[in-house]
């Protein structure tokens, strides 16, 4: 009766918000030097010559505080002592009794209770750690009270609201928040009203919900599992060189190099690599003027007791190998072999290759020397003099690393991650830097939210780097992806729909490879972190979104015939205190532009709310002169509001989906200015 007699005292009626999704990214501690990550299980330790050979020790995930019953016990009447909930893929959930349960001071604040926000009464509390990285979907149904539910992160006495759901099912909650891996969330519910008179029962249900992946599975590398291969790309096609094929034992290293047609999906075995091939390599395309196109190998493992420093280069057109100048021929002429070294192709001042840091020793580095600062830049077409090419010593990197990823990202030679030796352990890195090659110096960058080695990395048509797999300082796969802003210089974990695996059906993986073609990010096989790490023949693809900036600002007269409403000159007309419902509705539309008119002086909040919780949604206000008066740039899943003082004049509302990318969620979200 109280819901009915409260909404015929309100004349108006009161319109509920239903549930918001703060879907924060919570980043892993990353590497410093004075908190240094230790990588307890180093990479490979090749032992005692080439035919003994021990893998990686896997640490396996801590579950002893995940909960293995179907159904989860009564919820207790404390944060400090949460009932445990099992979140998983077949769900769990627990029924209570909670008339005889209290509140405390110190419960926070539930800001979405319909009416006021209010801490509400009788609260109950669970708690649960996320198996892996996805979606978790916590609801009330089937309680015969009125709930509020809020999920928390962080510790008791120190939360923060991630979600709160009053009425979502008649008068129950619901909330589907995305959580990562082995991060703990407490679930708090409370009850609306403040009288008992009969018995009161929660029903709670917890599950992991299926993650809608952007990755697309477009095949499998027909001749089987790959890793610690390279790869590179001229065109559409992608060139697959080396490799191991069991990583288990003794290592099985391939020298087939294929092609693989991004287009027509086809694969062509090509002419091997002369002796045993590759592992532990890398290789880049490039289109050198005089030669036809080749694709190069500085070096890599054999096998053997020690890295083979034969530089190989493939020509395309040609369809053979041929060698070019050794590393150890060239500058300085005292270099170690060395591998676990990363290429990136240029074409200006001139075409060639960077040749980026690497490890001297085929067993785990014994001293800071082992492992490389070096950068070394080869000209495959150098002069008469050289007519095999000629490698050239450039500034060292201020960070030794190996096992990092790179790439030329807005003109620069960037690295990322990685390992190093501080003269006592292993060391996992986050930090970036990038090297200028005009000034001939490095600047460091934003550290990676999460800290890897064996990584993949692509830059994408809007000029970002994306980095995706790879291992962190327990041995343990990451499959989160990150993409770094160079006009920003930060690092954005990205929605767990963009995770590379990661899931119970999908594992993370190491060292996958391949390239951006057109709009689509594609990577080629890998291996995952299990006991035997197997290498994997998945072939996957992501679209990755084109847009860097608006459209240039042409004012004219809005009219139906001018959508999709994306740019200055067709902004939409908005009405003061009047809300647009609008949505984004294919690949590629990423920004919605509206106008409206102020006549006086007053003070305004524009609101955007019902964002889908997969989404991240920014808004930015601009005057006439398009100079930028407020923006709204909340994580995914979170409204905006901005509130602001104006002038009279025209103004413009640019709502800018920054992500997903791909394929958007369709649902409205809603636009009002507010006077």
């Amino acid at each position: 009766m109280r819901r009915y007699t409260i909404l015929l005292l309100l004349a108006l009626g009161l319109f509920l918000i239903s549930v918001v999704v703060w879907a924060q990214d919570y980043p892993l501690g990353v590497a410093t030097q004075s908190n240094p990550i230790i990588v307890t299980n180093p990479p490979e330790q090749m032992l005692a010559g080439p035919s003994e050979w021990q893998p990686i020790t896997v640490t396996p995930v801590d579950t002893s505080q995940t909960p293995s019953s179907p159904s989860a016990g009564a919820a207790n009447d404390s944060c400090s002592a949460a009932t445990f909930l099992s979140v998983s893929e077949t769900g769990d959930g627990g029924t209570t009794s909670v008339n005889s349960m209290g509140e405390d001071l110190t419960d926070p604040s539930l800001s979405c209770a319909w009416g006021a926000p209010s801490a509400g009464y009788r609260t109950v509390w669970y708690q649960f750690t996320a198996p892996y990285n996805g979606h978790a979907r916590i609801s009330t149904f089937g309680s015969n009270y009125d709930t509020i539910m809020a999920i928390h992160a962080g510790s008791c006495g120190s939360l923060t609201t991630v979600v709160c759901s009053d009425d979502s099912n008649g008068f129950t909650s619901e909330a589907t928040i995305t959580v990562r891996k082995g991060e703990t969330y407490y679930v708090e519910v409370a009850d609306w009203e403040f009288s008992a008179p009969t018995e009161k029962t929660l029903n709670i249900s917890a599950l992991m919900a299926p993650i809608n992946s952007l990755w697309t599975l477009e095949g499998l590398r027909p001749s089987g599992g790959l890793s610690r291969h390279a790869t590179a790309v001229n065109g559409n096609d992608i060139y697959v060189i080396g490799g191991q094929t069991n990583l288990s034992a003794i290592p099985e290293i391939s020298n087939q190099i294929q092609r693989f047609e991004t287009d027509t999906g086809l694969w062509s075995t090509l002419q091997s690599m002369p002796g045993a091939g590759y592992s532990n390599t890398t290789a880049v395309y490039v289109d050198g003027l005089d030669d036809n196109g080749r694709i190069y190998l500085p070096s890599g493992y054999t096998g053997g007791s020690a890295y083979d420093m034969t530089h190989w280069a493939y020509d395309i057109q040609g369809g053979y190998w041929l060698t070019r100048t050794a590393v150890t021929e060239g500058v300085p002429p005292t270099t170690p072999n060395f591998a676990w070294a990363t290429a990136v192709a240029v074409t200006s001042p001139k075409p060639g290759y960077y040749l980026t840091g690497g490890l001297n020793t085929i067993g785990d580095p014994a001293s800071v020397n082992d492992v490389r600062s070096e950068i070394l830049f080869f000209d495959p077409v150098a002069n008469a003099t050289f007519p095999t090419g000629l490698w050239q010593s450039k500034s060292a990197m201020s960070v030794s690393r190996y096992a990092h990823t790179a790439a030329l990202v807005n003109g620069r030679i960037c690295v990322v991650g990685g390992l190093r030796h501080d003269g006592n352990n292993i060391i996992l890195l986050a930090s970036g830097e990038c090297y200028d090659q005009s000034a001939g110096s490095w600047a460091t960058i934003g550290s990676l939210n999460y800290g890897r080695y064996a990584a993949g990395s692509a830059v994408g048509p809007d000029g970002k780097w994306y980095v995706f797999g790879g291992v962190d300082g327990n041995n343990t796969a990451v499959s989160e992806t990150e993409v770094y802003d160079p006009t920003t210089n930060t690092w954005t974990v990205l929605d767990v729909n963009h995770d590379l695996g990661g899931s119970q059906s999908q594992l993370a993986r190491a060292w996958p490879r391949g390239g951006v073609v057109d709009s689509a990010l594609w990577v080629i096989g890998g291996n995952d972190m299990t006991g035997s790490q197997n290498a994997l023949s998945l072939v996957e693809s992501i679209f990755l979104p084109t847009h860097q900036h608006l459209l240039p600002v042409v004012f004219s007269d809005y009219g139906d015939n001018n959508r999709p409403d994306d740019h200055f000159g067709v902004a939409r007309p908005l009405a003061l205190n009047v809300a647009d419902f609008r949505n984004f509705d294919n690949r590629n539309d990423y920004y919605d532009v509206y106008t409206f008119e102020l006549s006086a002086l007053p003070a305004v909040t524009i609101n955007l709310t019902q964002v889908p919780a997969d989404s991240n949604y920014d808004i930015a206000i601009y005057d006439a002169s398009k100079q930028i008066q407020g923006k709204g740039d909340r994580l995914q899943g979170l409204d905006e509001s901005v509130p602001l003082t104006l002038l009279a004049g025209r103004y413009y509302i640019v709502v800018e989906r920054v992500w997903p990318g791909g394929d958007p969620n369709t649902a409205n979200y809603r636009l009002i200015v507010q006077k």
